[in-house]
């Protein structure tokens, strides 16, 4: 059923053969059809319409031997009016778009999930009933304009008269109801023009209903077609009645939303895809519709330093979650089970169901740019409107990858740039939108993948990272005195003097950040230190284009360490968002006795004693694979 079709029906114009007859005037075409209308009232007084409404209509076609029934929704604050028919063989929505001026038609019943067309908005209109003449640009229709009972005529620059009728005690389904006639002229989605008389039933008296005002109960359409879409003159009778039911002026925002899945080339929006971040963290709920599973998994993406975490939470009770960290710096996978405490580090492979890489030339790896992250690269988004989802306004765009025939639909937050736990604000000159939802389907089926994302924070990780379970007899713990490390900084600033103190020993001991491991800062009554582990050199390489295998060892990275704090060139920057404070480091083997490994951290009993190095006996690898395949596709 093409979008035509729709039009017939939705405006309930008929398509049956047109008849030519000889030339006639239009001045006589409307005497004759509609006699003397005289305006008697004037629309914007007679009638106390609510702003804003929402209906049924059954549509009786004599000529046609059938019954429709469609929906027609109106809300000048969202800009917006929607009509929707479902009969038999039929699933249509069809929208006008008063913000973009255009108007989108879904096909909801056409090629698996559906297709879209956009129109312009035009000053011939491309129906009669269900949609109202086309206002200029910029400007949203009256209710009493979509009702057809004010606006243009379509008689050149002529607005309709409305004829009040005198009978006061007019009766209809045991209502009183007021008359109105007015005479119109009409053009079809093919460009055939009609002339008919238009009689309006409305409320006469205030119902006893939630909402008061006018209310629409009839309308009935006498005329006749004039021409054809070439311009041929024609004779052809039109007799249609409309039945209003199920009035309401309660409107939600979900009575607007456009359907997902569904791509409308050429869709006008406000906004561009939103540019994605460089470093950000997560948590989401992936709800897989084939298997129906629900997975939680939090996340961090880090273009900075080249990684990817995620952290896989085993729904079953009593059970901890599974970590993995992608380290595109080495090219290795750390997978450490918190049930047993085992690790696994393995190179990362196009065998890999947690595919945070892009295969390139050579079946080289890279990690994903932020572009392929967020399924941006290769893929043409088309706006998808404005929604209300999970109790924010959000925007949504919807794009497909014609090389694998992948489709992404995402929700982004509209006017909201920073959430509560972006405490840093750290993006505040270039601001990113938070993402709320992404949908994706594999196929042109209904099954999909819905991610809800929730915690969103754009601060940059404190790169607090734990790899230290994934090597044996290779770690060694550092205590490091920082002169200037101030009590109220730390306070205030902790993630982000941990995260320059990490960036600041990569630099100068020429290592990936994933060798030191579990960073923290600790005070001896005034004096400042920073807790860490230097972990020895990764076993393993892949097939990265870049290669880093050529580490210093272990003890090569202490030895450096030892060279810098003597040669006073170990110099931390220890102050708050604002204020840079240099700090030197000093190396202070007797300062702290090793973590704790039962509490993963620094425990009160850390700060006695003395203790240069951890032994950790490696476990075998334990589960967690099977959630793997849900993160990326």
């Amino acid at each position: 059923m093409s979008v035509r079709s729709l039009r017939v029906l939705v405006v309930l114009l008929v398509a049956s053969p047109l008849f030519r007859t000889a030339l006639t005037d239009e001045a006589q075409d409307k005497k004759d059809i509609c006699g003397d209308i005289k305006s008697n009232v004037v629309a914007d007084t007679e009638f106390d319409f609510q702003t804003q409404f929402k209906v049924h209509i059954e549509s009786v076609m004599p000529d046609k031997g059938r019954i429709a029934n469609s929906w027609l929704y109106f809300s000048p604050a969202r800009k917006m009016l929607k009509a929707t028919l479902k009969s038999p063989g039929m699933d249509y929505e069809l929208y006008d778009d008063y913000d973009q001026h255009q108007t989108l038609v879904y096909n909801l019943g056409d090629a698996k999930r559906g297709s879209c067309q956009v129109y312009p908005f035009m000053t011939q209109r491309l129906g009669f009933y269900l949609l109202p003449s086309a206002p200029d640009a910029g400007l949203t229709p009256t209710v009493s304009e979509v009702l057809r009972l004010s606006g243009k005529s379509g008689f050149g620059s002529e607005q309709i008269q409305l004829m009040k009728s005198s009978n006061t005690k007019q009766m209809f389904r045991s209502l009183n109801v007021q008359q109105y006639d007015s005479c119109q002229k009409i053009t079809a989605y093919d460009g055939s023009v009609a002339i008919v008389k238009v009689t309006h039933l409305v409320s006469k008296t205030k119902l006893a209903r939630t909402e008061s005002g006018t209310v629409p109960i009839q309308t009935v359409i006498n005329g006749k077609f004039v021409s054809d879409k070439d311009g041929n003159v024609v004779n052809l009778p039109i007799t249609h009645t409309f039945n209003f039911f199920h009035y309401s002026t309660s409107v939600t925002e979900d009575d607007f939303l456009t359907p997902e899945g569904i791509v409308c080339p050429n869709r006008k929006g406000p906004n561009n895809f939103p540019k994605p971040p460089l470093y950000i963290s997560f948590g989401q709920e992936v709800h897989d519709t084939t298997s129906g599973q629900v997975i939680t998994v939090k996340t961090t993406y880090d273009k900075e330093f080249n990684f990817v975490t995620d952290e896989f939470f085993d729904p079953t009770p009593g059970r901890q979650s599974t970590f993995r960290f992608d380290d595109f710096y080495a090219g290795l996978s750390y997978q450490i089970d918190h049930n047993t405490g085992a690790c696994i580090a393995t190179n990362i492979s196009e065998n890999d169901n947690v595919n945070n890489y892009k295969i390139v030339q050579g079946g080289k790896l890279q990690m994903m740019t932020p572009e392929q992250f967020w399924d941006a690269e290769g893929v043409k988004y088309h706006y998808n409107g404005k929604k209300h989802f999970r109790g924010l306004e959000t925007e949504s765009w919807i794009g497909k990858d014609e090389s694998t025939g992948y489709m992404y639909e995402w929700y982004f937050t509209f006017g909201i740039e920073h959430t509560m736990n972006d405490m840093a604000k750290s993006e505040q000159k270039d601001p990113h939108r938070i993402p709320y939802k992404r949908i994706f389907w594999p196929d042109d089926t209904d099954n999909y993948f819905s991610n809800y994302y929730f915690q969103v924070d754009f601060t940059e990780p404190a790169l607090l990272l734990d790899l230290s379970p994934c090597y044996q007899n290779q770690r060694q713990f550092i205590s490091l005195f920082v002169a200037g490390l101030a009590l109220e900084r730390v306070e205030k600033d902790e993630t982000l003097i941990l995260r320059r103190a990490v960036t600041t020993l990569t630099q100068k001991l020429n290592i990936p950040f994933t060798r030191i491991a579990n960073p923290q800062i600790a005070f001896k009554g005034s004096k400042g230190y920073i807790l860490f582990e230097i972990l020895g050199t990764p076993k393993y390489s892949s097939d990265l284009v870049t290669q880093h295998t050529n580490q210093p060892s272990l003890d090569e990275v202490i030895a450096t360490l030892k060279k810098l704090t003597k040669d006073r060139k170990l110099v931390f920057d220890v102050g708050n968002k604002d204020i840079t404070v240099s700090a030197q480091a000093k190396y202070e083997e007797f300062a702290f006795k090793s973590p704790d490994r039962g509490g993963g951290g620094y425990s009160a009993g850390a700060l006695a004693g003395l203790s240069l190095t951890m032994v950790v006996i490696g476990l075998a690898a334990g589960g967690g694979g099977g959630y793997w395949f849900f993160i990326r596709h």
